[in-house]
């Protein structure tokens, strides 16, 4: 149970990062069409710090394959053309930074491949949830059988696809807001982006609980379907309530409330499996290696905890420049 828990936290962080990362060369790249001074702005936030993200990401995977004898197999397999291309894209947005900000940070043909392929990446990303709680695969023997169509093209598929779009810019927003306050403009239009966000986010988010209520998944959630949509909606309120007052300092916090409780939806919606009917925390590994794998996790988490402190700070400081 614990690795289970270790695992998710390291995935909830690293989705939390990447969302900001993401978010922001996104809005970059668009306000770098509609208002060049804004996009100078919110490129101090896309700085090569944010490569830390990366980090969750290995040590998520290597302890995932490590713990979980059976998740090569499977995700080698069915999340091989998701993950090549979103490999693709990472490595386009990287190469696109570095030109950027060392060459040229006003290369129209640069900044439209580090704006398109951050927004691809969380997309293809996000295909790695709706395969783990929709069986969409079968194992026979050493070889998993699996539809391309239905992983890429399924409802469900598409609807975390924009899921996904819709998190990464709403928790971007957010972040830009309590770190460029000083900055009436910007905070004008991104402000009025986060409203209309959020809103769309509580409509998308209702709507997919009722539409795939029939997947297991779902059905084992909708018993306390208005009890999550109270509280989500609760959370909604208050984050408009800091919109309204200006209090960008908590609305961050607040939204990483609500992306926390949909998060945890997920864990306990899908708990036992990790990838539904293929592994399950039953099938971890039970070596004495294992043991020391989870205690290497547990030290692994607690060093990086601090970089993140600095990280933050380093922000802080960035901004007062």
């Amino acid at each position: 149970m614990i690795e289970y828990i270790l695992l998710n936290l390291l995935l909830f962080i690293y989705l939390t990062l990447i969302s900001i990362e993401f978010g922001n060369s996104i809005y970059y790249y668009v306000y770098s069409k509609l208002d060049i001074n804004i996009s100078k702005i919110i490129f101090r936030y896309t700085s090569p710090v944010w490569e830390l993200t990366n980090t969750f990401l290995v040590l998520f995977i290597v302890f995932l394959i490590a713990l979980y004898p059976k998740a090569p197999l499977i995700y080698g397999t069915v999340f091989l053309i998701p993950g090549s291309l979103a490999l693709f894209f990472f490595l386009l947005r990287s190469f696109s930074f570095v030109y950027i900000y060392e060459f040229d940070e006003n290369s129209i043909l640069f900044r439209t491949l580090y704006g398109v392929s951050s927004f691809f990446i969380p997309a293809f990303l996000s295909l790695y949830f709706s395969i783990s709680i929709y069986n969409n695969f079968k194992v026979i023997g050493n070889s998993v059988v699996y539809s391309l169509q239905s992983i890429l093209f399924s409802p469900l598929s598409i609807a975390f696809i924009i899921f996904s779009i819709l998190n990464v810019l709403y928790i971007s927003a957010s972040f830009l807001l309590m770190y460029t306050k000083e900055d009436k403009k910007l905070v004008s239009e991104i402000s009025n982006v986060f409203i209309i966000l959020s809103s769309i986010m509580l409509f998308f988010v209702s709507i997919v609980f009722y539409i795939f209520r029939s997947i297991p998944f779902f059905s084992q959630i909708l018993n306390h379907y208005f009890l999550i949509l109270f509280v989500y909606i609760l959370l909604f309120a208050l984050s408009q309530m800091f919109i309204v007052f200006k209090e960008y300092r908590y609305l961050f916090s607040f939204i990483l409330l609500q992306m926390f409780l949909l998060f945890l939806i997920y864990i306990i919606g899908n708990y036992p499996y990790i990838l539904y009917k293929g592994i399950s925390v039953y099938n971890i590994n039970n070596s004495v290696v294992m043991q020391y794998l989870l205690y290497t996790l547990i030290i692994a988490i607690i060093l990086i905890v601090p970089s993140l402190i600095f990280f933050i700070y380093f922000l802080k400081k960035k901004k007062s420049v």
